[in-house]
């Protein structure tokens, strides 16, 4: 069995963090999600504007790759969540050379459409974490009075397309389409995962 840096990627709002979860638990591979880390760093320290928000980001990347490393750096397999971009492909290829790891990618897609709509509630939603909030949000004084309107479907598919966040894959590849949750068999995609990490399938796999 190799040593494995697996990377659930994908469009946001496809379920990427709670299949994170569920993989993390089945396989016994620690996990580690962007997006928490960003809700405590949020919590601790919170921003008041876009360069303030930007900043939040790019310091959960660094821990992101941090706790990546710390695992590594024990041989154990690693489960990395997070909409990653093309841009990072360069540090994620290093970081596996480093140590001899293999990378699988687990990718997250759906039709635009129905992507988009899950987006936008999710977004809109009173129970998502103030962390996420748009730029307008003030953290400190817990207001969101300049809140910005949601983001139009085009201009999403453009973000989607241009950072190549719905074709991301690196080393050996498993294809999700979430376009319907109901249609995700979360046990068969472990199975493929599983004998992925035991050299027993094909370098690419799709779960319909």
């Amino acid at each position: 069995m190799g040593r494995y840096l697996i990377l659930i990627a994908g469009m946001p709002a496809t379920g990427k963090a709670t299949f994170a979860e569920y993989l993390s638990k089945k396989i016994g591979v620690p996990r580690a999600c962007k997006d928490q880390v960003k809700e405590i760093l949020f919590d601790q320290v919170g921003f008041r504007s876009s360069v303030e928000k930007r900043k939040l980001g790019i310091a959960s990347n660094h821990l992101l790759y941090y706790m990546a490393e710390a695992q590594m750096r024990t041989g154990g397999n690693i489960i990395l969540e997070n909409v990653f971009h093309d841009r990072e492909k360069e540090e994620l290829n290093a970081l596996a050379k480093k140590y001899s790891y293999e990378i699988l990618t687990v990718l997250f897609q759906g039709q635009m459409d129905a992507v988009y709509q899950r987006y936008m509630e999710r977004e809109m939603s009173p129970e998502r974490h103030r962390g996420h909030a748009a730029v307008g949000y003030d953290s400190q004084n817990d207001r969101n009075d300049s809140c910005p309107p949601p983001i139009p479907l085009e201009e999403f598919r453009e973000w989607i397309h241009s950072m190549g966040i719905s074709e991301f894959s690196l080393g050996k590849t498993v294809l999700v389409d979430t376009t319907d949750f109901t249609g995700v068999d979360y046990p068969e995609l472990v199975k493929q995962i599983e004998g992925i990490i035991a050299n027993t399938k094909p370098e690419t796999a799709v779960m319909q």
